[in-house]
């Protein structure tokens, strides 16, 4: 009877085991082989901020010149998402835009040939007309 509780429990120890191990705590904190955990990691970067239609960019800030990134990406239509943590006198900023918005608003160069163009058109649309009307002989 000692033999076949032996052969029974002595498997379902050695499973039993095998699955604490690896459920352990210690097992999935550790990292890598060669790999030493990581400190203090930066929440505020354009990899973790930027999504799907967005462009970002970063700005230095020094004490006292926090006006820099407003004149320099507010006025172009970025808008500021979040701030480094630095450190008392320099941080920095992250500015993201949508290019979507940018897209749809046509460049300055580019309006007057689409008003133009038109207008041309219905000009010259005009002008045949007044050629026809001469050229065809009026019947009195």
């Amino acid at each position: 009877m000692l033999r076949s509780f032996q052969c029974f429990c002595l498997p379902a120890l050695v499973a039993s085991l095998t699955l604490v191990a690896e459920a352990s705590p210690a097992a999935a904190q550790s990292p890598p082989d060669g790999l030493e955990p990581h400190g203090f990691v930066e929440p505020c970067t354009i990899g973790n901020v930027q999504e799907m239609y967005t462009e970002c960019e970063l700005c230095e800030v020094r004490q006292g010149a926090s006006q820099v990134c407003i004149d320099k990406f507010g006025k172009r239509g970025y808008e500021k998402k979040c701030q480094t943590h630095g450190d008392a006198t320099a941080w920095g900023e992250v500015w993201c835009v949508d290019t979507r918005r940018s897209q749809e608003k046509p460049s300055p160069s580019k309006l007057p040939f689409i008003v133009g163009a038109p207008l041309l058109l219905a000009v010259l649309l005009v002008l045949k007309r007044a050629l026809r009307k001469r050229e065809t002989p009026s019947s009195k």
